[in-house]
């Protein structure tokens, strides 16, 4: 959907140069504002000349283009066209495009955060499961040494029980 044959409005060449100060190529503005590549490098070529108060190649861009980007840049060149375009809605796809990008980036740093701290706690699990391992085998050893003693205790118990019986006689009053 690109523009053909229609005066571009200051809004839209507003929202280019926002891109463009934001570091965005000719293809990728290009491509958000529906505009050929070479009307966008002949956009860029004013914004820059007149940003660089370069009055030779601003003097060489399209009228109102340069109009444009000598008001944009403070620069007085020559008086404002007299014609008087239709006011169309205002374009502002550049700026939406820059609020998503600003935003795109603030995700990116919550989730590179909340990464780092699931990759922190995932390693406190494994060094907890290590922990409890090791943990129950001490545990387990300590049950079989106690059993062990115990079965032995009993095992005792029960040979001096069976020595009492067979030394003790049965009383005849009973």
């Amino acid at each position: 959907m690109k523009m053909q044959g229609k005066r571009i409005d200051d809004m839209t060449l507003d929202n280019i140069a926002l891109l463009i100060d934001k570091g965005l190529g000719i293809e990728q503005i290009g491509a958000i504002c529906g505009i050929g590549h070479a009307t966008v490098s002949r956009i860029k070529t004013a914004y820059k000349a007149a940003q660089d108060g370069d009055m030779e190649t601003l003097m060489r861009a399209t009228p109102y283009i340069g109009e444009w980007a000598s008001r944009k840049c403070g620069i007085v060149i020559a008086a404002p066209a007299t014609e008087n375009p239709k006011p169309e809605k205002p374009d502002n796809t550049a700026a939406a495009f820059a609020a998503l990008l600003e935003s795109i980036k603030e995700l990116t740093a919550a989730v590179n955060a909340i990464d780092k701290r699931l990759s922190a706690m995932q390693l406190t699990q494994q060094g907890f499961r290590g922990d409890v391992g090791e943990k129950i085998g001490k545990v387990v050893e300590a049950v079989n040494v106690n059993g062990d003693i115990l079965t032995k205790e009993h095992d005792k118990m029960i040979e001096l029980l069976g020595s009492v019986k067979s030394n003790t006689k049965r009383r005849a009053d009973a």
